[in-house]
């Protein structure tokens, strides 16, 4: 069966359910949608981000109405929602203020803790980010008074507690473009209102892009852009620039001929643990625009990254291939004694959901991130006592603790927490709760290992797992392409693969029938192009427009795509279309043949690849 969707994203139930501004949570190997509604918070719920399952409102309250735009975010065994409303008896919506209510299930109910701000606030993001937690948000007041660029604006600002800011907040994006204004002359005294709002931020390699939704739902030019930053270990030093500037609108996202209202989003990664894919809403364009009736579907396409430029290729409204998944998932499984559930390959991501049975004697558990047999394995401990994640390598009997990692406060082994790991040969990086992380070197290489876990005298729970092969590899890590091409005339010097000669060759080592790939490079020298070879035919050339060039490759069962920001030299025998300055490339023939590259005056920088 083809694993294909068709926008908007179906339910169960087989009836239509609006989900204005979709936020999505993963938790436990679940995609929770909280959505705005006249009468409270909905949710719906997804295994893949496809299918989906309404489950009825997370919070309702009869003495409000107009719940705006929630967010979610999990802390140690807590789900806090932010959200607005207004009074039962209100009709302005100035009035919406942000809120806080919180629950011990996604589903909620959840119940009202606080209000922080009498004053117009919406459209919460909450980000664990280094320790910290920070939160984005709009406002009218920070630019609303202003006589050429009045209207709401995106603030940043820190967390002492999920209750509580610290009430210094920092402007992320403000208005600049004519396609961002929400009304023109709104107070008659000649100024326009301009709105940005809709804060959605996503970190991808050494950068953040903010996604941000302009203008208004109803209108012609409402849109999704973005803004670009540098990462820094404080999101409030983060320097945000509009792309591709601040007066060229090129957004992300806008209205085609048969959808439009394309905005407020967030992104989500893919049961592949790879992918990025944005969910937003947007309404069919032949329905008519109804004044007071609820038309917002909630849809999803992919991304992919240029650069400094993120692209999609939507609004979709044909079907298309669905989002990718792992090659390994289980749920539920509780063990004391060793359990070993899937192939620990050389390059793989996993995210597992955890929890422990807690005794007088505390809580003890080991995740195996490889294991051959009690002599040789390489895993994690969990230790409660110790309140430390602590890496372990046994080689040949000899047990060694090579890297470990303090708990963070409070840390509570009764609930399900997040354990990501990234696995590169021999290098493996382990991240807490998407957040605390450490990397570390094994002592030894096991190919024949298995993924797996173990309680120590009480239970270990798996709540959920998910694998997925692939590599991302960067800088030093690029070294590691060797295991998937065979690098002729290849040097690593200053964290970018360059050719020792005048040409660097790259033949696959092993033609996968279904592969994704990305390549980024930076250019070297006036005079240079990469050839895209699939065995002896030359699929196409592909040189830079300014200093970089970065192309997608993916080839499945039945077709060859490219996706590129460079420039087109030659297209060979495929088929070429162009959207807002990416130019694509298909082919209709099965390419099976081992993937081949001749790439001149170029230097990479970035390698992807998702089996």
């Amino acid at each position: 069966m083809k694993n294909v969707y068709c926008n908007p994203v179906p339910f169960s139930d087989g009836r239509r359910h609006t989900n204005p501004d979709p936020y999505i949570l993963r938790w436990c190997g679940r995609y929770y949608c909280y959505a705005t509604d006249e009468n409270g918070v909905k949710v719906s719920v997804s295994e893949d981000m496809v299918h989906w399952e309404y489950r009825g409102f997370a919070i309702r309250d009869e003495k409000y109405h107009h719940f705006w735009a929630p967010s979610v975010i999990y802390l140690n065994g807590m789900f806090y929602m932010y959200y607005s409303n207004i009074p039962i008896e209100e009709e302005d919506c100035h009035e919406e203020h942000l809120k806080l209510a919180v629950s011990e299930d996604p589903l909620g109910p959840f119940v009202y803790r606080k209000t922080f701000f009498e004053k117009f606030s919406i459209d919460s993001h909450p980000v664990m980010r280094n320790g910290e937690l920070y939160m984005f948000y709009s406002v009218n007041d920070w630019i609303g008074l202003e006589p050429k660029m009045a209207g709401t604006c995106i603030l940043l600002d820190k967390m002492i507690t999920p209750e509580e800011f610290v009430g210094e907040p920092k402007a992320v994006v403000l208005p600049s473009l004519p396609q961002e204004i929400y009304a023109e002359n709104r107070f008659e005294d000649g100024r326009d209102w301009y709105t940005i709002e809709g804060a959605s931020p996503v970190f991808h390699g050494d950068k953040c892009w903010m996604l941000y939704s302009a203008n208004a739902f109803e209108n012609i030019y409402y849109f999704v852009g973005t803004a670009v930053a540098k990462s820094k270990e404080d999101l409030r030093d983060m320097v945000w620039k509009k792309y591709p500037n601040e007066y060229t609108w090129m957004p992300l996202l806008k209205k085609n001929q048969v959808v439009e209202g394309t905005g407020h989003n967030t992104v989500a990664k893919a049961p592949n643990l790879f992918e990025d894919w944005i969910v937003y809403h947007g309404r069919d364009i032949e329905e008519g625009l109804y004044q007071g009736t609820e038309q917002r579907n909630m849809r999803i396409d992919p991304l992919v990254y240029f650069g400094d430029r993120m692209f999609c290729p939507g609004p979709s409204y044909r079907e298309r291939p669905a989002p990718g998944k792992g090659f390994y998932s289980g749920r539920e499984i509780q063990t004391c004694e060793d359990v070993l559930l899937a192939e620990a390959r050389d390059f793989y991501r996993m995210e597992i959901w955890c929890s422990a049975e807690m005794s007088h004697a505390g809580a003890k558990y080991m995740i195996y991130l490889a294991y051959e047999d009690e002599r040789d394995f390489i895993g994690v401990k969990m230790h409660s006592g110790l309140k430390k994640a602590i890496a372990v390598c046994c080689c040949k009997g000899i047990v060694t603790e090579i890297a470990g990692m303090d708990l963070s406060k409070g840390y509570d082994f009764g609930v399900p927490h997040l354990i990501g790991v990234e696995r590169k040969k021999n290098c493996f990086k382990v991240t807490l709760d998407d957040d605390k992380c450490m990397e570390f070197m094994a002592g030894t290489d096991l190919h024949r290992g298995k993924i797996g876990a173990k309680g120590c005298f009480t239970p270990v729970i798996i709540h959920s797992i998910i694998v997925a092969e692939g590599a991302e590899l960067r800088e030093k890590e690029l070294f590691f392409l060797s295991e998937f091409y065979d690098c002729s005339g290849a040097e690593l010097e200053n964290n970018m693969l360059k050719s020792s000669e005048d040409m660097l060759l790259l033949t696959e080592r092993n033609g996968e029938s279904t592969v994704a790939e990305s390549f980024r490079w930076k250019v070297q020298r006036e005079d240079h192009q990469v050839d895209l070879y699939c065995e002896e035919e030359r699929l196409c050339s592909v040189a830079g427009i300014k200093d970089m060039v970065t192309f997608y490759y993916y080839r499945g069962s039945d077709k060859a795509c490219l996706l590129t920001d460079g420039r087109i030299l030659d297209k060979g025998e495929m088929e070429l279309t162009e959207v807002s300055g990416i130019g694509m490339l298909l082919s209709r023939d099965q390419k099976e043949g081992p993937f081949q590259l001749e790439a001149r005056g170029l230097a990479l920088e970035e390698y992807i690849r998702i089996m």
